[in-house]
């Protein structure tokens, strides 16, 4: 039951491939990276400020600290309080996507650190199925199940502005799930 069908045409790309434990399933996860398949170059787009970083105390606390320097620099260097007003806006874009870019980074070797520690466990715990591997496998799989919540709610809450912007209804089944999770 475990396995992916491709294409003919994908097979020549794959590079590697692996099955790993996964939760919430009674089947594994399988892994496929793929070689040599060119990546659509994306542009600049729009920015939107990440609004979830408005409750990082880390985030707001610096950003209110630096703001007023940035304002007392456009006030010494230009003249027009128009220009001092982008000057802000475009501090304040520059630190927020490098903080967004570093927290993701940081998430991101956290769930991948999480995961290999999950499978490590999974492991063991085949191989020697004690109450103590048991516990192990428990916790781990419960830290994942919450970094996995959160990530959830993200893109509940990234569908929301995509509906918003384009006038689209939101789909049943993201439906259900909101309804599910405003319940527990």
């Amino acid at each position: 039951m475990d396995y992916w069908l491709i294409s003919n045409s994908l097979a020549d790309n794959v590079g590697t491939i692996d099955i790993i434990p996964s939760i919430k399933t009674d089947h594994s996860a399988i892994l496929i990276e793929f070689q040599g398949v060119d990546a659509k170059a994306k542009g600049p787009g729009l920015w939107k400020l990440n609004c979830s970083l408005l409750s990082d105390k880390t985030y707001v606390g610096k950003i209110n600290s630096l703001i007023p320097k940035w304002a007392q620099e456009g006030e010494n260097d230009l003249e027009d309080p128009r220009s001092v007003w982008d000057w802000l806006k475009y501090n304040i874009k520059k630190y927020s996507r490098k903080y967004s870019m570093n927290k993701c980074k940081e998430q991101k070797a956290e769930e991948d650190m999480l995961n290999k520690e999950f499978q490590e466990a999974y492991f063991i715990f085949e191989n020697n199925p004690s109450q103590e591997n048991q516990a192990t496998l428990n916790v781990l799989r419960e830290r994942i199940e919450k970094l996995y919540e959160e990530k959830v709610e993200g893109i509940i809450v990234r569908c929301r502005a995509h509906w918003h912007e384009h006038g689209e209804k939101n789909s049943k089944y993201f439906f259900n799930l909101e309804k599910r999770n405003h319940i527990k």
